[in-house]
């Protein structure tokens, strides 16, 4: 695998339609091949933390552009043919930072936003392709520091283990360590008794943002003991 940093022209730079941070999202209103505006508008919602998305994804706006540039390069898979739309890189890490190059160049100065910093992965073959691409993804959303859905972090765990490109150890030695693979069953168990409440009611009815209440559910009890009283929660209500 060849790894090169070199200023890339955002034009050349397809945005992520599989960013786990999204992916939900789209699929919940039926966007299966989303365009780069559909793209851009999940990513303003989703930069952040919960339920303050539009405003994180400003305050970063303006502070690129007061600085002038974005100081961390994103994360580029080259393409191996270039898309019909001229495109010939991947946005593995930076999708937010791109889609802010792209704004900023449409209100004027183009000239100051038309090129990104960028690291450049070239992987060897196909299956080195796949590991690099779902590798970057984790290392971007599940150990990186920017809040963002833990039922859409679920979701991606679930997506990933189906795809079986990694075996459990690899995703926990990937995921530094901080979680372990009963932590990641477990996340998985409540994301798949979500799905199953979300496919039972009507779209308005369903909150992502409910998921400690489903993980809870699925989170095997402790055992009570004479020494050790084991509080009990239940919830009163559907956890929707």
């Amino acid at each position: 695998m060849r790894k090169t940093t070199r200023d890339v022209p955002v034009a050349l730079i397809e945005l992520d339609p599989e960013n786990p941070r999204i992916k939900a999202a789209l699929e919940r209103q039926g966007i299966v091949n989303p365009t780069e505006e559909q793209i851009s508008f999940h990513l303003t919602a989703a930069v952040s933390s919960i339920g303050s998305g539009g405003h994180g994804y400003r305050r970063l706006r303006e502070s690129i552009k007061a600085a002038g540039r974005a100081f961390q390069p994103v994360a580029l898979l080259r393409l191996d043919p270039p898309r019909p739309n001229g495109c010939e890189y991947l946005c593995l890490d930076g999708n937010t930072r791109v889609a802010i190059y792209r704004e900023l160049a449409g209100q004027g100065n183009p000239e100051n936003w038309e090129a990104i910093s960028a690291e450049i992965i070239e992987p060897n073959d196909e299956d080195e392709r796949a590991r690099v691409v779902e590798e970057a993804r984790i290392i971007s959303h599940i150990v990186g520091a920017r809040e963002w859905s833990p039922y859409r972090q679920a979701k991606y765990l679930n997506d990933l283990r189906n795809k079986q490109l990694f075996t459990w150890d690899h995703i926990v030695s990937i995921c530094g360590g901080q979680v372990s693979r009963s932590a990641i069953s477990e996340d998985i168990s409540a994301y798949e008794l979500m799905e199953d409440y979300r496919k039972q009611v009507t779209a308005g009815a369903f909150n992502e943002h409910r998921f400690s209440a489903y993980r809870e559910v699925s989170t095997p009890s402790i055992p009570e003991t004479d020494s050790l009283q084991t509080k009990r929660t239940s919830c009163q209500c559907s956890p929707n």
